[in-house]
């Protein structure tokens, strides 16, 4: 994961790189960058996780996307799932470490 987190920008916000990374870990780097792609094509932010790269990497488990994406077809859910359980997690345990100190 260190050497993936240092082939992302980093001018990315906090949040937004820990979820590329993230992505990046359980999908590939080049599904990333097809992703990040896709949502500049689609009029998306491609600096922005959430409702923007994470949409764009469902589309590419479309026949329609992946078919002129570098890298291909990627099962879009399993990164997207794979970070909103991380994200839940942390936030259950941070709400967890708030509430005993």
């Amino acid at each position: 994961m260190p050497w993936i987190s240092k082939q992302l920008s980093d001018e990315l916000p906090l949040d937004v790189h820990t979820c590329f990374t993230l992505a990046a870990y359980n999908a590939g780097l080049g599904h990333l960058k097809d992703a990040r792609n896709l949502a500049l094509k689609q009029g998306l932010n491609s600096n922005r996780c959430f409702g923007h790269v994470e949409k764009a990497f469902l589309l590419l488990s479309r026949p329609k996307y992946y078919k002129k994406a570098r890298y291909a077809y990627v099962r879009g859910i399993e990164p997207v799932t794979y970070i909103k359980k991380i994200q839940a997690l942390f936030e259950l345990y941070s709400n967890k470490q708030q509430e005993e100190a």
